[in-house]
């Protein structure tokens, strides 16, 4: 009946990890929870950042995989 009852992967941030490990109870979901943790690099990358630079028409290879950046160029997305 709501998207709280599916089950999620949660990203948490090394920056905003105050304990070692993210909490469930710090979030209202039911279903089964999975947390991993990235590493400090990848922080920085958002896909708001990447389709800002999409946007810009700036490159993007050291944002994201180069097969999902082929297929974002090759569907014109």
């Amino acid at each position: 009946d709501s998207i709280h009852s599916f089950n999620h992967i949660i990203f948490a941030r090394e920056s905003r990890k105050k304990d070692g490990s993210a909490r469930k109870e710090a979030y209202p979901i039911t279903g089964d929870v999975i947390e991993l943790t990235l590493k400090k690099y990848y922080e920085d990358i958002s896909s708001t950042r990447i389709r800002e630079n999409i946007d810009l028409r700036r490159d993007i290879s050291n944002l994201i995989d180069p097969v999902a950046q082929n297929f974002i160029y090759d569907n014109d997305l």
